[in-house]
């Protein structure tokens, strides 16, 4: 057994094997809500090649903001096989994924030359339930892509001093995960930070910046070729206070990203991090004082420090400078940052590394003291791996649901809205219109501005048949702003299936008092004066002591211009009024108006 362990080729088959195992449950799930239904399902580029242009030279999402063309293309190629079986979309992330982490298996051995720890490295990448949320969702495929040619052109950039043909390989794989992802862009960092610190030449550091400095160049010409297209928009934060309590809020969130590294129970999707509003919060204090000490600790033991372990710490912190929130702001709703557990998908390399060197000095440290055994700590190891991979085969049955994945993260996060919006509108689509409002309604008692919900909730309570509820939660809303037409268009709706109603309810009985009443209701909110007060009246003789029907007349009389009608009835209606009645003022008020016209 020992014998094929040592075969770099069966190493990587296992590492396939098990990548494959764990991540196949996976293949289950259907196209979620969100990302999916924007850039797959109903996104008409897909459907035909002809669009490619149109694909290279636009944003990713709209807005101008994201440049992807190389997902999109993918999105597209699956489609021209697969149609819409999301079966095939989860599979080729998984072939992605499996690919990189062997592409990272090649990589850690060519740099310390030891195979176990290179498929340990890789292993952990592979298998770590921390890459769940960007390989078993179908959108995370522009960071798997993304990390895919970015990953080849590290690697193809470290034996360029071998292979000069090498060099041009990496250059081309570094555009590549650019038009994948712009995340891609830090490689020539890390191709920098590699030079000076594990390939320090003799000639001094004009040749350390040297071989990068083409990459960098690719960098410039990604941003000219972006701004020709005009997909240059970014969230920028107001002021350079709101941007350091940005980064600080991002720390914060780092300090999880460790303890989820070790102990990964609670993951989530969509992940988000309370933004830190002033310097006098007390976590803001814990935070500064946690990477203060941890930069002070890497200062004064730097020479005990091995130069590889500097070179993937400094690996892990270059990834997440694109998404620190300190150049640009990632919101996911107010008062909240995004904290994604896909952000890790590539600076994972650098912590799982510098883990696994710090690793096999503790075991040969505790091996030479012989407080360890050689199968003991086989044993540890492969119990370590088990535990990972039981939690990806458990994120993996949750991503298959998506109501479980919403609700999962939900019971870790309440606070998360963006998700909450997502599990209703889940169910709304699944006509679960109970379990939409219920959603809905929690997301306007703590942002009651927010339209989309409101509307949405509206939504979910005349889809109950419930529509005059649904009509209040409508005009509760005052600006609707870009979905101001959606807005009419169901108050329309809900009006037009009322009026149906009602008008049903009158041909079997023509002196329902209160079916005359509502459609009087329907006709004057449509500015069909004439007809509500023809039902106004029909209601006020049917039931002439509700003063609501008496107002209502006196209302729409008065809106007609018949101001002395409108005092009669206003007449009658006092009497069955008191002044403790809500709608005694507004008679008041009525009455008031009528005198002054």
């Amino acid at each position: 057994m020992r014998v094929y362990l040592k075969n770099p080729v069966v190493l990587q088959l296992i590492i396939a094997a098990l990548t494959f195992a764990v991540y196949s449950f996976a293949l289950q799930g259907e196209f979620k809500t969100m990302d999916d239904e924007y850039c797959i399902i109903n996104n008409p580029q897909i459907r035909s090649f002809r669009y490619l242009k149109d694909v290279l030279t636009s944003s990713f999402f709209g807005g101008n903001s994201y440049y992807r063309p190389l997902v999109t293309v993918s999105f597209m190629t699956e489609y021209y096989f697969y149609g819409l079986n999301a079966y095939y979309y989860y599979l080729d992330n998984i072939i992605i994924h499996i690919l990189s982490a062997l592409s990272v298996f090649s990589l850690m051995f060519f740099i310390s030359r030891k195979r176990m720890l290179a498929f340990s490295i890789a292993l952990l990448f592979a298998v770590h339930p921390i890459q769940w949320e960007a390989v078993s969702n179908v959108p995370g495929r522009a960071i798997l892509l993304s990390a895919f040619f970015a990953i080849h052109a590290f690697r193809f950039f470290c034996v360029a001093e071998f292979r000069k043909s090498a060099y041009l390989l990496s250059g081309l794989c570094l555009i590549l995960g650019l038009m994948c992802k712009e995340s891609a862009g830090v490689m020539p960092v890390i191709m920098l930070c590699y030079r000076w610190l594990l390939r320090m030449p003799v000639k001094g550091k004009r040749s350390v910046f040297k071989p990068v400095l083409p990459f960098f160049l690719i960098n410039a010409v990604y941003l000219l070729v972006r701004r020709h297209f005009g997909v240059t928009h970014l969230f920028y934060w107001p002021n350079w206070q709101e941007a350091l309590l940005g980064l600080i809020s991002f720390l914060r969130g780092v300090i999880t990203y460790f303890r989820l590294f070790f102990h990964p129970v609670d993951l989530q999707f969509d992940r988000a991090q309370l933004l830190f509003l002033s310097f006098d919060h007390p976590e803001v204090r814990i935070t500064i004082s946690f990477f203060l000490t941890l930069a002070l600790l890497l200062f004064v033991f730097r020479q005990r420090i091995l130069p590889e372990a500097l070179f993937f710490i400094a690996w892990f912190v270059i990834e997440l400078i694109p998404v620190s929130q300190f150049i640009v702001s990632i919101g996911v709703q107010p008062g909240y940052i995004s904290l994604a557990e896909h952000f890790l998908y590539s600076a994972c390399i650098g912590f799982f590394t510098v883990w696994a060197l710090l690793t096999e000095r503790l075991y040969e440290w505790m091996l030479k003291r012989k407080l360890l055994t050689e199968s003991g700590f086989r044993i540890l190891v492969i119990g370590v791996f088990g535990y990972l991979m039981i939690l990806t085969v458990q994120q993996n049955i949750y991503s298959g649901n998506e109501i479980s994945m919403f609700k999962r993260t939900l019971e870790l996060n309440p606070s998360n809205l963006r998700v909450r919006y997502n599990l209703a509108y889940v169910y709304a689509r699944r006509r679960q219109y109970a379990d939409a409002e219920r959603e809905f309604r929690k997301i306007v008692e703590v942002t009651p501005a927010v339209v989309n919900a409101r509307i949405a909730l509206g939504k979910a309570l005349c889809d109950q048949r419930r529509y005059w509820e649904g009509l209040r939660e409508y005009e509760r809303i005052h600006d609707a702003g870009k979905l101001k037409h959606v807005l009419e268009k169901n108050i329309q709706m809900t009006f037009l299936v009322l009026r149906h109603q009602y008008e049903e309810m009158l041909k079997e009985d023509f002196n329902n008092g209160e079916a005359h009443y509502a459609l009087g209701i329907v006709y004057s909110k449509t500015g069909k004066l004439d007809l509500a007060v023809a039902h106004f009246q029909k209601a006020a003789l049917l039931r002439p002591d509700d003063p609501n029907v008496l107002f209502n007349l006196a209302s729409s009389l008065a809106a007609q211009g018949d101001f002395q009608q409108a005092r009669e009835v206003l007449e009658k209606l006092f009497p069955l009024l008191t002044e403790d009645d809500v709608l005694y003022s507004h008679a008041l008020t009525l009455q008031e108006n009528i005198s002054q016209k």
